[in-house]
């Protein structure tokens, strides 16, 4: 069966900002009965306003952290530098990039134990990748880690867009260097497991039961075959030994201590560094939080109502498309819109395509921007006539909409399902699927759903990573957070707040998922290159109005 999908194109953007991995090529459903855009108890923000602070904490700003980073040079070796195993760094190898796409850039492998603390089980690979600072070496100060998020992102497969964002303020000072974490991509991955899939009525009334049944048996059968398939590297893929990993890399590249940007998941190997080696925190930006008091069920109610969270306020940017969304929406309920291959573009599919460019405002492929100018296609093919109208269906039929959704699997279950203890029971699953599709009518049965049955079919060993750790943290870390965040609630990014108390929280006022660079505001990235390179926060807590004047005055058609 063909899969149920929007767009054609799966963005490098899409890659490392969604919360979940498969998220861009996954299907998309939706309730019938249920065709509002907004969700009860969703408050408003409208687009120019502030959101008051979370608290204030007076600090100071000390001046930036020897790194002890050696001079350029293909091969680095520190011996005076340790890691988690407390062993030297050892020597990395770096040279050119494999790949087309990654030749401006150099590739070394890291040796890693399997179990960091079991040695004796062996080692495993670790797919790293650097471009080197551009300044002079005296103005160098260290290495610049980045992780995409996922769980499951590929820094590999993100760089190339990422770097070519970054400021020369951090590029003249920092190498910039990102990885695969263990098992994925270059790094042993388990790239051949699949999630599992249903399929849908097209038409008619939805039984919710059946559908979250079949999401279970679907689901456990593929993390069946997954875990079957990998049986070595699988139960050692948690935050906690990515996070020993993220160490000796650090050791590797001849940093004392770390300086590090991550998004959405990559917020929580951040926190979890941070709390396992707060002696090796340089500077720490975690954008669009991950819970620190997270759980599968925390992970399954927030993740499954954000993204309408984000679609009502894109409704609201781009006036109209709420009334076009809502009589598409009842068309295509009645009768799916048949193209000219033969394909037939349905309700599930319109609902796909929202929710996956819920969380780019303006950048990517799959934005705020095109999902607003697909909306005025969709109303063309159904309502329109002619050479117009057949041109629009032409244009959704290169989307090549399918007929069944995906659950998730892979490496992103896998990661969640040995970081997270609890397992919600069927009832609960099916509690929890209830709620996020009445709090979220567009996306919620789909994100809550795959997330809250993920972890179905795996026996992977549990390694959970440190929640309600108190609020006695010293490190200093810059948070950034969306007030309607596609992926990772707001409020996330507040408990993250409330757990580092020096730290600073900078609030953008908008949808998007993953603020720095990405929401194109100067106002957040001022912020976070002063305390890249100067370790500088801000004196208090913040928020960045959204950068309203940038959108387009009209839709294209």
């Amino acid at each position: 069966m063909a899969r149920i999908t929007s767009l054609s194109l799966v963005t490098a953007a899409a890659a490392f900002c969604l919360l979940v991995a498969a998220t861009v090529t996954s299907s998309a459903g939706a309730d019938p009965a249920s065709a509002s855009a907004s969700a009860p108890g969703m408050t408003t923000h409208p687009a120019g306003t502030s959101v008051p602070s979370i608290t204030i904490y007076p600090t100071g700003a000390p001046a930036p952290y020897p790194t002890g980073a050696p001079a350029p040079g293909a091969t680095s070796s520190v011996p005076t530098v340790t890691s988690a195993s407390g062993e030297s760094a050892g020597t990395l190898r770096w040279r050119r990039c494999r790949g087309a796409e990654l030749r401006n850039f150099q590739c070394a492998t890291l040796t890693a134990a399997l179990d960091w603390d079991r040695p004796e089980q062996g080692t495993t690979p670790i797919a790293m990748l650097r471009a080197r600072s551009t300044g002079s070496p005296r103005g160098r100060i260290g290495s610049l880690f980045f992780n995409p998020g996922g769980p499951g992102g590929s820094g590999l497969l993100t760089a190339p867009m990422i770097y070519e964002m970054l400021p020369r303020t951090v590029t003249d000072r920092f190498d910039f260097v990102t990885w695969d974490p263990r098992g994925v991509g270059r790094s042993a991955g388990i790239d051949d497991c699949e999630p599992g899939e249903i399929g849908l009525p097209a038409t008619g009334p939805v039984s919710w039961l059946t559908i979250t049944a079949d999401y279970r048996a679907a689901t456990a059968e593929a993390n069946a075959r997954c875990q079957r398939n990998h049986p070595r590297i699988i139960d050692h893929m948690g935050t906690n030994m990515v996070v020993r990993d993220l160490d000796a890399m650090r050791a590797a590249v001849g940093d004392r201590s770390l300086t590090y940007w991550g998004m959405s998941y990559g917020t929580r190997i951040g926190y979890t560094y941070a709390l396992t080696f707060p002696d090796r925190v340089r500077a720490l930006v975690l954008d669009g939080s991950i819970d620190p008091n997270g759980s599968i069920t925390d992970l399954s109610l927030g993740y499954g109502t954000a993204a309408d969270s984000a679609l009502d306020m894109m409704f609201q940017v781009f006036a109209g498309t709420s009334e076009q969304y809502r009589r598409a929406h009842r068309t295509l309920s009645e009768q799916p819109l048949r193209l000219p291959s033969g394909r037939s573009f349905t309700r599930w599919n319109l609902r796909n395509l929202l929710e996956e460019s819920a969380g780019f405002e303006r950048v990517g492929s799959a934005s705020w921007v095109s999902a607003a100018r697909w909306l005025d296609r969709i109303t063309i093919a159904l309502e329109g006539a002619g050479p117009e109208a057949s041109n629009a269906r032409k244009a959704l039929d290169r989307l090549r909409p399918g007929t069944t959704t995906e659950g998730l699997g892979g490496a992103t279950a896998v990661i969640d399902c040995i970081d997270y203890a609890d397992r919600p029971t069927a009832a609960e699953q099916d509690a929890i699927a209830r709620t996020t599709r009445i709090q979220a009518p567009i996306s919620g049965w789909k994100n809550g759903l795959m997330m809250a049955t993920q972890c179905e079919g795996l026996t992977v060993p549990i390694d959970p990573v440190p929640i309600d750790f108190g609020t006695d943290q010293s490190a200093r870390l810059l948070l950034l957070g969306s007030t309607r965040d596609a992926r990772t609630p707001y409020a996330w990014t507040a408990a993250m707040a409330r757990a580092f108390p020096r730290s600073r929280v900078v609030t953008y006022v908008g949808g998007q998922h993953g603020d720095y660079l990405l929401s194109q505001s100067r106002c957040v990235d001022r912020r976070v290159n002063r305390y890249l390179v100067t370790r500088s926060l801000p004196a208090h807590d913040m928020s960045c109005p959204n950068a309203a004047h940038r959108w387009p005055q009209r839709r294209m058609r």
